[in-house]
């Protein structure tokens, strides 16, 4: 382990994971490396100047030497300022470099993990993950190695010097550091357990946010803004108080070492005094010594700083490391193969699944879909229709059994290649904020203009496109809310359409059209879907009268299917759903 501690380790096998982040910068890190030795390296000649002024020019009444000493000490400030200016702007340059491409690799890991892997994550996690959590490891990768081998380097050249000049009072400096230790420790253990509270406050309250800012409306039609403003205050407040809490401890680090440094420069200049007094040194080895043991305390308080920011960074390593270094349930295998040709046929084998344990969605599962057939999935809510999507798309992996694609284990392709076989539209639908032809092309980025229009207007979804403002480049609002939930729907169908699939997935694809539109997307849709693999996720049985099966599912299986007038017939499940929904005797 590279640090352990309650619960907070950066591994070297971790580490080495994130340092490729920052290998494709180590020369511009060695340059800034470089850049700072001589930055230090200068620091420390200028108490050695001011030696020369106190011992030698002022006493000696020697002008010459005080014009060059005083102009040498100049050269060194601009020399320093431009190194200086040369060494910031190498690292801002690093850092930001290094920030944005951790930052891109998250939510590229984000956005391929499975939605089982996102079980219990926020996006007000996400936004932490993408910005704090990124931040804070940019800053341990980038700063780490200058801050150890530069303090720790300038440490031991100035202990030599102070060691040369006086080694009583560097003797006496070096009891210091056992203090800087014990309170660093200290501190930075309790810092860390708060930021992972104010990380987690942080969290809750963009959560927060978001949601209530997507519902408005519903906070508006009930009346309920003052009961949102103070769950608000109290979000606001749980992150004031911890970063309360977080300043008191900074408050109270900074005097533990302001205290002692005070007491120690106190000491220092007695000691000095006392030392010159008795003839033991000149005036300017005190100058000399006292710039020297103020420059020997900034390593150790730097060392000690880096100790505190490498806690916090293992706070950000912690919740990194979930989604880099967790193992996905669904993945592709190591031999995955392509999917190139697909006729169509689907099988459920003995398939359990259970989105929590104890809690059973599908218990020993067949179900066979019939290549280039229409099979219509009914039953009540929870039965566990929209979780046999979740399975064929990959999206969970059974607890138990298999499903088998034209008789292939599901498991055995590449996930994209399994996905791309499907057409899916749902009830929910995702548009997002661009264009019209944007949104319908999503699947689809390479597609023309006339392919878009053309699955517009198989999802009688042209007819309303034209009329908008700026008809296909009409930019949509988020989740396409300047568009009513039939027109949202119609667009979805015709993203489906558009991709030309092997087997279409409807999961209550026109519950929020009027009667006549959805007259006229299934006669749409019976051309579209023609010779074609086709899943229809139904409440509305009026939908699916032309299926040629039509499984019913009670409690996770399958309890009878058959086509519409066959499952009438027998007067199961079905027909009772038909006589709720129609009122029929």
């Amino acid at each position: 382990m590279f640090l352990g501690t309650k619960g907070l380790s950066i591994s070297i096998q971790n580490l080495r994971f994130y340092l490729t982040f920052v290998r494709p910068h180590a020369d511009t890190l060695l340059l800034v490396l470089l850049v700072s030795s001589l930055l230090t390296g200068i620091a420390m000649t200028i108490p050695l100047i001011s030696r020369v002024i106190f011992d030698y020019a002022y006493p000696l009444q020697n002008v010459s030497l005080l014009t060059w000493a005083i102009l040498g000490g100049f050269a060194i400030f601009l020399f320093s300022f431009v190194l200086d200016y040369a060494e910031s702007f190498l690292t801002f340059y690093l850092e930001q470099d290094v920030y944005y491409k951790l930052s891109a690799a998250t939510f590229d890991r984000l956005q391929h993990l499975s939605p089982q892997s996102h079980r219990g994550r926020t996006a007000g996690d996400i936004q932490i993950n993408l910005n704090d959590d990124a931040a804070h490891v940019q800053t341990f990768l980038t700063q780490s190695v200058k801050t150890i081998v530069l303090n720790l380097l300038e440490f031991l050249i100035l202990l030599v010097i102070t060691w040369n000049i006086d080694k009583t009072l560097t003797l006496i400096t070096l009891l210091t550091i056992p203090f800087y230790i014990l309170e660093t420790h200290f501190f930075a253990r309790h810092q860390a357990d708060l930021h992972r509270q104010h990380q987690k406050a942080n969290s809750d309250h963009v959560d927060n946010i978001i949601e209530k800012s997507q519902n408005f409306r519903a906070i508006q039609t009930f009346s309920q803004q003052p009961r949102e403003l103070d769950f608000f205050y109290k979000k606001v407040n749980r992150i004031i108080h911890l970063g309360i809490k977080s300043g008191l401890i900074d408050l109270t680090a900074d005097f533990c070492n302001s205290f002692v440094t005070k007491v120690w420069t106190m000491f220092t200049a007695w000691f000095l005094g006392y030392q010159v007094i008795q003839g033991h040194i000149t005036v300017g080895e005190v100058v000399a010594m006292t710039m020297y043991l103020t420059q020997i305390n900034k390593p150790v308080q730097a060392l000690s700083g880096w100790y505190g920011e490498l806690k916090i960074a293992a706070v950000a390593f912690e919740r990194l490391n979930k989604i880099f270094l967790a193992d996905d349930p669904v993945a592709d295998t190591k031999d995955a193969q392509p999917l190139d040709t697909v006729h169509g046929g689907i099988r459920f084998e003995k398939v359990d699944f259970s989105y929590d344990a104890g809690k059973q969605i599908l218990q020993n599962l067949d179900l066979t879909v019939t290549a280039g057939k229409m099979t219509a999935v009914v039953g009540a809510t929870g039965a566990g229709k929209t979780t046999l999507i979740n399975l064929l798309l990959r999206f969970y992996d059974p607890d138990r059994g298999r499903i088998l694609l034209d008789g292939i284990d599901i498991r055995n392709f590449h996930l994209q290649d399994l996905r791309g076989v499907f057409g899916l539209v749902t009830q929910d639908v995702v548009l997002f904020p661009m264009s019209v032809a944007d949104n319908i092309s999503y699947g689809q980025p390479h597609a023309t203009k006339d392919q878009i229009i053309e699955a517009c207007k198989a999802a009688e979804a042209d007819e309303f496109i034209i009329r908008l403002s700026e008809g296909y480049e009409t930019v949509l609002e988020s989740m396409g809310k300047n568009l009513s939930p039939g027109q949202r729907q119609r667009l979805a169908i015709a993203r489906a359409v558009l991709r030309r699939p092997s087997i279409f997935i409807f999961d209550e694809a026109t519950s929020a059209l009027d009667s006549h539109s959805e007259h006229l997307i299934k006669r749409a849709l019976v051309t579209i879907t023609s010779g074609k693999t086709s899943i229809y996720i139904a409440h509305r049985l009026s939908t699916i009268t032309e299926a040629d099966q039509i499984v019913v599912l009670d409690n996770g299986r399958v309890k009878e299917s058959g086509n519409f007038q066959e499952l009438l017939e027998r007067k199961g499940s079905f027909y009772r759903y038909y006589q709720y929904q129609f009122g029929a005797s």
